[in-house]
C-alpha cells in the first residue's frame, strides 16, 4: 500500500512530514528472510486458519521457494515444478508437502490465500477458488524444537524465496471466499477478529518490518532482503501539495494535485500553525542540562522532533562520556543512531548488519521527523515517525547507567547537530509503540496517558532567551552554549482539517515502475543546435544511471540524455555525445525524492544550463550534438542495456529547437505550452484516456510515442480548499491527505504566511543554503546605483545579503556589487569584487543582530563616493566608485557554491539606477512604493506569502525564484508603521536625563511615540505624544527625572500608528552618583588642603577613588589634579583627557604614567586607582577594570619637605 502513515493496532493514524512511500520486500533466494520468532501467538492448535500473501517469484531454485512457515506446524511455498504447495502438521496428510497442481508463473504478481477448515485446504488465487484438497485434524507440531515463524524461508533447512512478497497475513480463522475476494486489494485495519499477524511492508527503509496488529510481532531481516519502493500491490493515491494562493492577512486557498492510482479517492487538507523550535548550527551550539540522578532513568525513553538538512549530522540528546557509561541518540550519515551503556561489558549495541548500534533510515531530508529511543530489559528500540525502525538486544546483563555527566541537547559523540529540535523529553518508562504514536498524534502534553513518567520535558515554546525550561516543573532547565537560535512557528502542528471532497478530473502523468516500462519516441534528428528539454518529474528511488530521457543510436552514439547519476546520489547528470565523445554536466545536489519538481535543460551555443523549478541549478560548456537522425529515442529507458529503467512519474515532456530563457521556462511551468509554437518539437502531456499511444499535442506534425511494457498513466486532479479567519502575520503549514480503499497517503508539507498589517510578509533564510535568484537585471548599468532593504539578522557569521554580478554564476569578477553583513566580527563590508581598495567596511555603533535595520548602499561615479546608510542615516563612506553593469541578482548568498548564506529575515528589497540621497532614503524607507518611481529597476515587497516565486513589483517585472526552502514569514519589519530610532541620551546628571530619538512616519497615518526606560527593566514610560502624518524624520526627546544614581539606565523609543508598533534599539547611560545632594566645584585654581597627617602616609598598598566631572583641561603642565600627596602619590586628568598617576616607588618612580583611559568632559565618572607594591597599578572606571600598569616597590617620599594631602591641586604647584 502506498502510504506515509503507520496504521497502529489501536487504529491510531500517525501523521508525519515525509512523502508518500510504497514498498514490497525483495528476497534474494540465497539467504534473505524475515525472522519473526517463536511467539506462541502464531501457534495454531485447532483446525481453522488462513494464510495470505501477494507473491512475485523471480527464479526457481533446486529447493521449494518458501513463502512463509512456522517450522513443523505450517508451510507454504512455490515448488520446484512451479506449482504452489503446502504442508501442515495435521492428522491427514500430515507434515508433508501437498502439490496443489496450480502453476504460478515467474515474474508475475498473484494473490494467494490458503484456507484450512479442518476438512479441506482451499487455495484461492487472485480471489478465485483454484483448488480444494482434503485435509483433516488439528494442527500440531512435527518439530517441537523449532518454532520460528519466518517469511521467505524455513528454519529447519535452506528453502529460500527468490522474488518479492507483500501483504503477508496470518489468521486464526477460516476466511470465507467472499472475505478473501473483498479484501485482497484492500489494506486491513489490523484489529480484525482472528487476525494474528499482518505485515504490510510499507516502511520502505530499515531492517525491521512492523506487525500492524495489536500483537506487535515485528520481523527482523536476515540475509539479503531489500526494499522495493517502486511498487506496491495495494497502490494508494498519490497526493502532491501545491503552494497556497490568494494569501491575505486572514485568508488563503490550499491547493493540491492527487493521482488517484485508478481508485476512487477523496481528499482533505490537514493544516495548522507551527511550533517554536531551537536551531543548532553544527559548529558549537548546544544546550547543557546539569546532571541529576533521575536523568539516568531505567527503563528509559528519549523522544524528540528533529529536522536535519541534507548531509547534516550531530547529537540529538546525549548523557555519555568516555567511561562506557550512559546513553546517546544522534544522527550520523543522515541516520538516527542510539546506544546505551552500563559499562564496557554490559551494553546495547545493534544487530543491524554493518553498524554498531541501533540505526534507522536516513532522515537528512529537511523534513521534520519524530524519533524515540526506548530501553528496558528486553533491549533497545528506535522508532521513526511512530514506526519501529531499529532494535538491538543487550550484550551482557541489562541494567541502569550511572553516568554523572550533564544532558547535552544538540551534541553527542558524533559532534554538534546541524538542524532543529523541538519538544524533547526523557521518560522513566519504555514507551510502547502505541504510546509513542499518541505523542505524535496528540502531542506531548499532560493529557498523555503516561505523562506522569516524564522526568524532563523541554517543549521549546519560549521562543526567546538563553535558558531552556523544563516545563513539567522538575527543574531540569538547560543553559545555552554557543548560540542556538529560536525558530518561531518552525515545526508543523496540523490540528485542523478541511471537509472531505471527492477527487475527479482527467489530467494524468506518465507512470514508470522501474521494471521495464518506457515510452518509445519516433525517430528524428531532434538535436543539432540550440535546444530546450523540459519535463516534470516525481522520482521514487535513486536508481544508479536510470534515464529520464535518452535519444541516440545505441551506446556512445550521438546520445543526448538526462539521467540520475552514479550510485544513490540522486544528482542529475546531462550527457551530450558528439562523434561518440561525451561531455557531462552534473547538478550540485540531489533531486528531491517523492516530490514533483520541474527540470529544464537548455543548450545555447556550447553553454548548457540545468534548471530546477525554473531556477538556474548548474551551467557549463558541453558538446554540441550532431545533426543526425536518432533511432533509439526513449523516455524512461537507457540506450545502455544494463542500466535500470526509471522509477518515476513524468509529465509535460517538451522539446524545443531553441534555448528558452529562465523567464520563459518559469512562465510555462504550470501552464500548457502554446501548441502552435513553431519552435516546439514535442509536447507529451500523457492525458489520453486509454490506449498505448502517447499523443504529441502540437497542432502540426505530431510525433506520437508508444507506451511499452506496461508504461501507463496515473490520473491527476487539482483540489482546493479555502481558509478564512486566519491569524494575521502567522505562519501556517498544510498537508493534503488522499484516501481510497487501498489506504491513506499524505503529501509533503507546504507552508504559507498570512500578511501582517502594514508590513505583509518577509523572507526567512536559514543560513545554510537558502537564497533567491533573479536573472535579467540587464539595465542596471551606468554610473549610479542604490540597493536598499530591511534586515533582521539572527547571528554573526560570514554571510552575504545580496550579490549583483556580471559574469556567469560561479565566477567572481570586479563587476559585482556585494554586501556582507553582519560579519563574524559585527562589521559590514560592501565589496566591488575582491580588491580591498574597492571595499567599504565599518562597524555600526550598535549591534545589528536580533532587530530590524534598514540599510542602503549607494554608489555614484559622478559624485565619486560609496556610502552606507543605516536606518536612513549616513554611517560610512569613502571616495571612489565604479560604473555598474549587472545581469544577475542573488539575495541571501554570495555566489553559487559558496557557503556564505544569510541567516535571518529580509523585507522590501529594492534596486535603483540612481544614487539616492539621505532625504530620499528617509522619506520612504518604511513606505510602500508604487513600483513606477523614476530609477526603480526592481522592487521586491516579499508579500507573496507562499510559493516559489519572488514577485518584482516594479514595471520591469523581473521575478525571482526561491531556492532550497527560503520561506515566507509574517513580517515584523517597520514597513507601514513609523520607524523609531533611539539616539544617545544627553544632559545626564543629578537624577535627570534627556532621552533622544527620531520618528519616521509612514507618510499616510498619524504617529504616536513615547519612551520606555528603567534600571533592570523598561518599567517606566513618559506620556504619549502625537505627530502629524508625514514621511520626514522628526527628532523627538523627553526629559525624565528622579533617576537612581550610581547605576546604568536603559531606554528605547517606541513609535506606533494604526498598522502597528515599532520599537527602537535599547540605549544605555550611566547615572553618576551622587544623583542628588552636593558636590565640590573646582575652578582650576582652588583646592582642598587636608594637611600632613601621618595617617595618610602609605607604603605597600594604596587605593584612591573619587567621582569626577571634568569641565576644563586643567593645568597645562601638571594636568588637572584629582588627589595629591606631594612626593608620595598623586592622580590627575591631563589636558588631553587621559587619566595618569605617579607614586614614589622603585619602578617607575616619581613620574607620571599615562593609563591611556579618557575621562570625558561634562560627564560624571567614577575612578579608582589601586596599587599593590608587588607588581601593578590598576585603574577602574565606573566599577569596571580599565587598565593595568606595571609598578613595583614600597612607596617612599621623593619630596620630604612637602607632605600635605590636597584635593584639586598639588602642594608643589599646578
Amino acid at each position: 500500500m502506498k502510504t506515509s502513515i503507520a496504521t497502529l493496532a489501536l487504529g491510531v493514524i500517525i501523521t508525519f512530514a515525509v512523502p508518500t512511500t510504497a514498498a514490497t520486500l525483495r528476497f534474494d533466494g540465497v539467504s534473505g528472510q524475515v525472522i519473526v520468532g517463536s511467539s506462541t501467538l502464531l501457534k495454531i492448535s485447532d483446525n481453522t486458519a488462513t494464510w495470505e500473501a501477494w507473491i512475485h517469484p523471480a527464479e526457481q531454485g533446486t529447493a521449494p521457494s518458501t513463502i512463509m512457515s512456522r517450522e513443523g506446524e505450517y508451510l507454504f511455498a512455490r515448488l520446484t515444478n512451479g506449482n504452489l504447495g503446502w504442508a501442515v502438521a495435521n492428522t491427514s496428510p500430515g507434515w508433508v508437502f501437498s502439490d496443489t497442481g496450480v502453476f504460478f508463473p515467474l515474474s508475475a504478481w498473484m494473490h494467494v490465500a490458503f484456507v484450512y477448515d479442518g476438512s479441506n485446504m482451499r487455495l484461492y488465487t487472485n480471489g478465485l477458488l483454484a483448488t480444494s484438497q482434503s485435509a483433516t485434524g488439528n494442527i500440531g507440531d512435527a518439530i517441537a524444537a523449532q518454532n520460528d515463524f519466518r517469511i521467505g524461508a524455513r528454519q529447519a533447512i535452506p528453502s529460500f524465496f527468490d522474488g518479492q512478497l507483500d501483504e503477508v497475513r496470518v489468521w486464526g480463522v477460516a476466511r470465507s471466499a467472499a472475505d478473501v475476494a473483498a479484501w485482497l486489494n484492500r489494506p486491513l485495519a489490523g484489529s480484525e477478529a482472528g487476525l494474528l499477524a499482518y505485515y504490510q511492508f510499507n516502511e520502505g527503509f530499515g531492517s525491521v518490518t512492523g506487525d500492524s496488529t495489536t500483537n506487535d510481532l515485528f520481523g527482523a531481516f536476515a540475509g539479503v532482503v531489500t526494499w522495493n519502493r517502486a511498487f506496491d500491490t495495494l497502490p494508494g493515491p498519490i497526493p502532491e501539495s501545491v503552494p497556497a494562493t490568494l494569501v491575505t492577512s486572514t485568508n488563503a486557498v490550499l491547493n493540491a494535485l492527487v493521482n488517484t492510482n485508478r481508485t476512487r479517492a477523496t481528499n482533505f487538507f490537514r493544516w495548522g500553525p507551527g511550533s517554536a523550535a531551537l536551531s543548532f548550527d553544527g559548529v558549537d551550539d548546544e544546550v547543557i542540562v546539569p546532571h541529576d540522578a533521575t536523568l539516568n532513568s531505567y527503563p528509559l525513553t528519549l523522544t524528540a522532533w528533529v529536522r536535519v538538512e541534507p548531509g547534516g549530522n550531530g547529537g540529538i540528546m546525549n548523557k555519555y562520556a568516555a567511561s562506557a557509561n550512559g546513553w546517546r541518540m544522534f544522527v550520523s550519515a543522515g541516520r538516527v543512531r542510539a546506544v546505551y551503556f552500563r559499562d564496557a561489558n554490559n551494553r546495547l549495541l545493534g544487530n543491524t548488519p554493518g553498524s554498531s548500534d541501533v540505526v534507522t533510515v536516513p532522515i537528512d531530508d529537511g523534513q521534520w521527523h519524530h524519533v524515540a529511543f526506548t530501553v528496558d530489559d528486553t533491549g533497545g528500540k528506535v522508532y521513526l515517525d511512530g514506526a519501529l525502525s531499529g532494535n538491538a538486544p543487550w550484550l551482557g546483563t541489562p541494567g541502569q547507567a550511572t553516568i554523572t555527566s550533564p544532558v547535552q541537547i544538540g551534541w553527542a559523540g558524533g559532534g554538534f547537530l546541524d538542524g532543529q529540535i523541538d519538544d524533547a523529553a526523557i521518560w522513566n518508562a519504555a514507551l510502547s509503540q502505541s504510546a509513542i504514536s499518541n505523542l505524535i498524534a496528540g502531542g506531548q502534553t499532560i493529557g498523555h496517558a503516561q505523562y506522569s513518567n516524564v522526568v524532563a520535558h523541554w517543549s521549546m515554546d519560549a521562543g526567546a532567551g538563553t535558558i531552556l525550561t523544563d516545563v513539567n516543573g522538575h527543574g531540569h532547565d538547560g543553559a545555552f552554549s554557543g548560540f542556538p537560535v529560536w525558530k518561531a512557528e518552525a515545526r508543523p502542528v496540523l490540528t485542523n482539517q478541511t471537509p472531505r471532497q471527492v477527487v475527479s478530473g482527467n489530467n494524468s502523468a506518465l507512470d514508470l515502475d522501474g521494471g521495464n516500462d518506457y515510452v518509445d519516441v519516433p525517430d528524428g534528428t531532434w538535436f543539432g543546435g540550440n535546444f530546450t528539454v523540459e519535463f516534470k518529474a516525481y522520482v521514487r528511488s535513486y536508481s544508479s544511471f536510470s534515464h529520464f530521457l535518452d535519444f541516440g543510436n545505441g551506446t556512445n552514439q550521438d546520445n543526448v540524455l538526462i539521467a540520475l547519476g552514479a550510485g544513490a546520489s540522486g544528482r542529475i547528470d546531462l550527457h551530450f555525445y558528439s562523434n561518440n565523445i561525451p561531455s557531462v554536466l552534473s547538478s550540485p545536489a540531489s533531486i528531491p525524492r517523492n516530490e514533483w519538481v520541474h527540470l529544464a535543460v537548455t543548450l545555447q551555443g556550447a553553454q548548457a544550463s540545468l534548471y530546477l523549478n525554473g531556477a538556474l541549478w548548474a551551467r557549463g560548456n558541453m558538446n554540441i550534438p550532431r545533426s543526425v537522425v536518432r533511432t533509439n529515442a526513449f523516455l524512461g529507458r537507457s540506450n545502455w542495456p544494463t542500466d535500470p529503467y526509471a522509477d518515476a512519474l513524468m509529465d509535460d515532456v517538451r522539446i524545443w529547437n531553441t534555448a528558452r530563457t529562465g523567464e520563459q521556462i518559469r512562465q510555462f511551468i504550470d501552464q500548457p505550452a502554446p501548441t502552435g509554437d513553431p519552435t516546439l518539437l514535442l509536447n507529451y502531456r500523457f492525458n489520453e484516456s486509454s490506449g498505448m499511444i502517447a499523443i504529441d499535442s502540437r497542432t502540426t506534425g505530431s510525433r506520437n510515442g508508444t507506451y511499452v511494457n506496461g508504461a501507463g498513466r496515473l490520473p491527476e486532479s487539482p483540489v482546493t480548499a479555502p481558509l478564512a479567519g486566519l491569524g494575521r502575520g502567522t505562519v501556517y503549514h498544510a498537508q493534503v491527505v488522499a484516501e481510497s480503499t487501498n489506504g491513506v497517503s499524505r503529501s509533503g508539507i507546504q507552508r504559507f504566511a498570512t500578511l501582517a498589517p502594514g508590513s505583509g510578509t518577509a523572507l526567512e533564510f536559514d543560513g545554510i543554503n537558502d537564497h533567491v535568484t533573479v536573472t535579467g537585471i540587464s539595465d542596471v548599468t551606468g554610473n549610479e546605483a542604490t540597493v536598499e532593504f530591511w534586515m533582521k539578522a539572527n547571528s554573526l557569521k560570514e554571510q552575504a545579503v545580496f550579490n549583483l554580478v556580471e559574469l556567469p554564476p560561479g565566477t567572481i569578477s570586479l563587476s559585482q556589487f556585494r554586501a556582507r553583513l553582519p560579519r563574524a566580527d559585527g562589521s559590514i563590508s560592501w565589496d566591488w569584487g575582491l580588491t580591498p581598495s574597492r571595499t567599504l567596511a565599518y562597524t555600526p555603533p550598535v549591534p545589528v543582530v536580533g532587530a530590524w535595520h534598514h540599510f542602503a548602499f549607494v554608489s555614484s561615479v559622478s559624485g565619486n563616493y560609496m556610502r552606507i546608510f543605516r536606518n536612513g542615516v549616513l554611517e560610512a563612506q569613502r571616495s571612489g566608485a565604479d560604473a555598474v553593469a549587472f545581469r544577475r541578482l542573488t539575495i541571501g548568498r554570495y555566489v553559487d557554491g559558496a557557503t556564505n548564506s544569510f541567516d535571518g529575515e529580509l523585507d522590501e528589497f529594492r534596486v535603483w539606477t540612481v544614487a539616492r540621497t539621505e532625504t530620499q532614503i528617509q522619506e520612504n524607507l518604511n513606505n510602500r512604493l508604487a513600483g513606477d518611481e523614476p530609477g526603480l529597476t526592481a522592487c521586491f515587497r516579499m508579500d507573496e506569502g507562499s510559493g516559489p516565486f519572488l514577485i518584482d513589483a516594479s514595471v520591469n517585472a523581473r521575478h525571482g525564484m526561491l531556492i532550497n526552502g527560503t520561506a515566507h514569514v509574517g513580517s515584523t519589519a517597520p514597513v507601514g508603521v513609523p520607524v523609531a530610532t533611539t539616539r544617545l541620551a544627553a544632559s545626564v546628571g543629578f537624577g535627570s536625563a534627556t532621552l533622544n530619538g527620531s520618528v519616521n512616519g509612514d507618510g499616510t497615518l498619524p504617529s504616536r511615540f513615547w519612551f520606555e526606560y528603567g534600571v533592570n527593566n523598561l518599567n517606566r514610560t513618559n506620556s504619549i505624544q502625537s505627530l502629524s502624518p508625514g514621511d520626514a524624520v522628526e527628532m523627538v526627546s523627553a526629559t525624565v527625572i528622579d533617576l537612581q544614581g550610581g547605576v546604568t539606565h536603559s531606554f528605547r523609543l517606541v513609535a506606533a500608528n494604526d498598522n502597528g508598533t515599532n520599537y527602537g534599539a535599547i540605549q544605555t547611560f550611566f547615572m553618576p552618583f551622587p544623583a542628588s545632594g552636593y558636590a565640590l566645584q573646582f575652578n582650576g585654581s582652588n583646592y582642598v588642603n587636608l594637611g600632613a597627617s601621618t595617617l595618610l602616609k602609605v607604603t605597600t598598598a594604596l587605593s584612591v577613588e573619587a567621582w569626577i566631572y571634568p569641565t576644563g583641561p586643567g593645568d597645562a603642565s601638571g594636568g588637572g589634579i584629582i588627589v595629591n600627596k606631594e612626593g608620595e602619590y598623586e592622580f590627575a586628568r591631563f589636558a588631553d583627557g587621559t587619566l595618569r598617576w605617579a607614586v614614589a616607588n622603585s619602578n617607575p618612580g616619581w613620574v607620571f604614567v599615562n593609563t591611556g583611559i579618557i575621562a570625558p568632559s561634562n560627564q560624571w565618572m567614577h575612578v579608582a586607582f589601586t596599587y599593590y607594591g608587588g607588581g601593578f597599578m590598576k585603574l577602574y572606571t565606573n566599577g569596571v577594570p580599565a587598565s593595568t600598569n606595571t609598578a613595583t616597590g614600597n612607596i617612599g617620599d621623593a619630596v620630604p619637605g612637602m607632605n600635605e594631602l590636597w584635593i584639586g591641586a598639588r602642594q608643589g604647584g599646578g
